[in-house]
C-alpha cells in the first residue's frame, strides 16, 4: 500500500551512468590539460542529468577545480530570465574566492561583468557606448571568457549551466561564444535540457543543431535504466533485500525513470495498483495542464483506453472528426506527452510514459471515467471480431471497458 508522501530518497552512489561519467570525466581531464571543450547533455526529466554533472562537479572539486554553477529559470514561456545562470555562476566565483583573488581574476571585466553581477566589485561604465546593446553584447562575451580564463591560470574549471531549455537567448549565446572561441584555456563547459520539453519550435532546437557542428562539442543523452541498473538503483535506496515484488511494481511503473523510482519508493509502492502518490501526480500532470484545454481533453478520453490506443477508437469515442484529433495530437506528441506510431493503416497515440497515462486517469472525475469506458464499450462491441490473436485482444479489451 502507499502511506504519506515520505521525504525524498535517493541512492547514495551514481547507478547506470559508467559510460556517462567517464566521458564526462574524460572532457574534465583533457580540460584540465588545456583543451577546453563543451559538453551537453540531454535526457527526459527526472533521468538524472543533475546527478550526473553533480558527480563530475565532486570529482572537480576533488581535483582542485573550481566549480561555478548555474540554472535559467523558467518565466512560463521558452525564454527565460536573462543571463540568469551566468549571473549564478559568476556569484558562486565571487563566493569562492578572497576579495582581492576575486578583483585579480575579473582585472578589466569589472565595468561590463559589474551591470550583471554586482557583487564582483567592478565599476559600472555608464557612457554612451557601454549602454549600446551591441557594444553590452560584445563586452558581456569578452568580459565572461576572459573571467573564466584568468581563472583558469590558477586552477582549471568547471562551468555547469543547468536547464538550457529555459535558457534566454543572451545565455546560448555566451555558451556558444564559449565553445568558438576558447583555445587553450583549461575549462569544461557542461549544460543540461530537458530532451521531452522541446517542441518543434523551440528556439534551444536550432541552437542546439548549430552546436553540434562546432569543434569541440559533444553531446550526451540520458536513456532510462534498463532492468539491472533499475534493481541496482532500488536496493541502493532501500539498503535491504532485494523485495521481487515491489521490484516489479516500481519497474513497470517508473519505466526506468531515476526519480518516478525514487518517488514511487518514498511513497511506500508495494503493489501496481496502488495509487499513484499525489506529489508525483502533480509533477507529471503539469506538464498536461501546459497544453490547450481541447488538447487536455482528449488526453483524458485516450487514457482510459489505456497506455495506447488507435486513432480511429478515439476518433469514434471522443466524437471528433479526424482534423481535430491529428492536430490536437500533434499538440501532445511535439510537447513529449504522446508518441505516435503506425499499425498498418491506423495511426496509435502511445503515452510516452506510463505514470502519464495513469495520472490523466487519476485526474478524471469518477463520473467521467464511467461515461468514457461506457462508450469505449459501446464503441468497441460495434467492432466485427477478427479471428486470431486480434479477436482475443479486441475481446479482453471490451470486457475491460465493461
Amino acid at each position: 500500500m502507499i502511506g504519506s508522501m515520505a521525504t525524498r530518497v535517493s541512492s547514495p552512489v551514481l547507478v547506470g551512468r559508467d559510460t556517462e561519467l567517464r566521458a564526462l570525466v574524460s572532457a574534465w581531464q583533457a580540460a584540465v590539460a588545456g583543451h577546453p571543450s563543451t559538453v551537453l547533455v540531454g535526457g527526459e526529466a527526472g533521468i538524472g542529468k543533475s546527478r550526473l554533472v553533480g558527480e563530475l562537479g565532486r570529482i572537480a572539486r576533488d581535483d582542485g577545480g573550481a566549480v561555478l554553477e548555474g540554472a535559467s529559470i523558467s518565466l512560463g514561456d521558452d525564454e527565460g530570465l536573462p543571463l540568469a545562470p551566468i549571473a549564478d555562476a559568476l556569484r558562486a566565483l565571487a563566493r569562492q574566492l578572497p576579495h582581492d583573488a576575486v578583483q585579480d581574476v575579473v582585472g578589466s571585466a569589472g565595468p561590463a561583468l559589474g551591470r550583471l553581477v554586482p557583487e564582483l566589485g567592478g565599476i559600472v561604465d555608464a557612457s554612451d557606448a557601454a549602454t549600446r546593446p551591441d557594444w553590452v553584447q560584445a563586452r558581456m562575451l569578452e568580459a565572461v571568457l576572459g573571467v573564466l580564463h584568468r581563472l583558469g591560470e590558477r586552477q582549471p574549471v568547471l562551468l555547469i549551466v543547468e536547464d538550457l531549455h529555459w535558457a534566454d537567448r543572451s545565455t546560448r549565446d555566451v555558451i556558444a561564444f564559449i565553445a568558438r572561441t576558447a583555445r587553450t584555456e583549461r575549462l569544461l563547459v557542461v549544460g543540461t535540457y530537458r530532451t521531452d520539453e522541446i517542441h518543434r519550435r523551440h528556439p534551444i532546437r536550432p541552437w542546439l543543431a548549430e552546436m553540434e557542428r562546432t569543434a569541440r562539442v559533444d553531446r550526451l543523452t540520458l536513456e532510462r535504466l534498463g532492468p539491472a541498473a533499475l534493481a541496482e538503483l532500488v536496493d541502493a535506496i532501500r539498503a535491504l533485500p532485494r523485495d521481487e515484488t515491489l521490484l516489479k511494481a516500481v519497474a513497470g511503473r517508473s519505466e526506468g525513470n531515476p526519480f518516478y523510482v525514487e518517488e514511487l519508493l518514498a511513497a511506500g509502492v508495494d503493489q501496481p495498483s496502488d495509487r499513484l502518490p499525489s506529489d508525483l501526480r502533480e509533477v507529471v500532470l503539469s506538464r498536461v495542464e501546459a497544453l490547450p484545454s481541447e488538447v487536455a481533453t482528449l488526453l483524458g478520453f485516450a487514457s482510459v483506453a489505456g497506455r495506447s490506443v488507435e486513432h480511429d477508437l478515439l476518433r469514434d469515442v471522443a466524437a471528433v472528426d479526424d482534423e481535430t484529433l491529428e492536430a490536437a495530437m500533434r499538440e501532445a506528441v511535439a510537447a513529449g506527452i504522446v508518441v505516435a506510431t503506425a499499425d498498418g493503416p491506423t495511426a496509435v497515440y502511445a503515452f510516452r510514459h506510463a505514470l502519464l497515462q495513469e495520472a490523466v486517469y487519476d485526474d478524471l472525475l469518477p463520473t467521467e471515467r464511467r461515461r468514457y469506458h461506457a462508450t469505449y464499450a459501446a464503441a468497441i462491441g460495434e467492432r466485427p471480431v477478427p479471428d486470431g490473436a486480434a479477436g482475443d485482444g479486441q475481446l479482453a479489451a471490451l470486457a475491460h471497458q465493461a
